[in-house]
């Protein structure tokens, strides 16, 4: 179980997936379900906060992303 747990934080923290720029918005049920799922792995507290912070930096990175996305589209096109 503490490999997967690994497996995931990496697959998650990691640069080049975290970088893909057509990352769908964080599905809510999912994630929970992640939340949860990983709150229930037992590991020393130091990890369970590790865990948090990566968690919350995808939250800001997808959030961040759909602002600069929304803001993009809100964009008049330019006339020639």
């Amino acid at each position: 179980m503490r490999k997967l747990t690994a497996l995931l934080i990496l697959l998650v923290a990691t640069p080049a997936f975290a970088q893909q720029a057509d990352m769908p918005p964080i599905d809510r049920d999912l994630w929970q379900a992640m939340q949860q799922a990983f709150s229930n792995i037992s590991m020393p507290l130091p990890a369970h906060q590790q865990v948090q912070q990566i968690m919350q930096g995808v939250e800001q990175q997808a959030a961040q992303r759909k602002a600069q996305k929304d803001a993009a589209q809100a964009k008049p096109e330019p006339k020639p």
